[in-house]
C-alpha cells in the first residue's frame, strides 16, 4: 500500500479509511479480510491507473512470496463485497487491475479548515473529486470519556469494531439465513 496523505476515500456509497482500516457502505461496516482490505486500499489510492499484478503483490505482501492466484482470490472477494459496484474493479488482461470508479479524497487537517475537521484535497495533484462531498469525522468518546458524556456534548457515540470482528459478524448473519 502506498503512503498516502489522505485518510478518507469515497466512491459511490462507500467510504474507505486506511488508517482506521474500515470500509463503510452507507455508514454500515463491510466485512473484509485484512489482505483483501489492503488490496482495495491499494486500488482506491490509485484510481484510474492500471496497477500491474506484481505491483499490487509487492505492496500488499511486502515481505512474503505469494502466487498470483492469492491476488485473484482477494479480487474475487472484493467484487463480492462490493456487490453491484464490482464494476469499480476492472481486470486489464495481461496487465493488472484498475479502479474505475470516481474517488473523492480528504485528509484530516492539522488545523481544521472546516467545522468538521476535514480538509478537502480536490485541489491537490492527483486528487479526484466528484464535488458535493461532506466527510464526517468519527464521533467516538475521547479516551476516558463515557458514551453518555459524548452524547451530552452532542456527539453520536460509535462502537469501534475490528475488521475481523465485522467479518465474523457477517459470517454469523449469513449462517442465520
Amino acid at each position: 500500500m502506498s503512503l498516502s496523505p489522505f485518510d478518507l476515500y469515497r466512491f459511490d456509497e462507500f467510504e474507505l479509511s486506511p488508517s482506521r482500516r474500515t470500509l463503510l457502505r452507507n455508514g454500515e461496516p463491510v466485512a473484509l479480510l485484512p489482505k483483501t482490505f489492503e488490496v482495495l486500499a491499494c486500488l482506491v489510492e490509485n484510481p484510474g491507473r492500471v496497477l500491474a499484478k506484481e505491483e499490487i503483490l509487492r505492496a500488499v505482501w511486502r515481505e512474503s512470496f505469494v502466487e498470483e492466484n492469492n491476488l485473484t482470490q482477494h479480487i474475487s472477494l472484493l467484487r463480492k463485497a462490493l456487490a453491484d459496484r464490482a464494476r469499480c474493479i476492472a481486470t486489464i488482461p495481461g496487465r493488472g487491475y484498475q479502479f474505475t470508479c470516481e474517488v473523492v479524497t480528504a485528509e484530516v487537517a492539522a488545523e481544521p479548515q472546516a467545522a468538521n475537521g476535514f480538509a478537502f484535497a480536490a485541489d491537490s495533484p492527483g486528487a479526484h473529486s466528484a464535488g458535493g462531498f461532506q466527510p464526517q469525522p468519527e464521533f467516538a468518546p475521547e479516551p476516558g470519556q463515557s458514551s453518555f458524556a459524548a452524547e451530552e456534548m452532542g456527539r453520536k457515540p460509535q462502537a469501534r469494531i475490528s475488521p475481523f470482528s465485522a467479518f465474523l459478524a457477517h459470517l454469523l448473519r449469513r449462517g442465520a439465513r
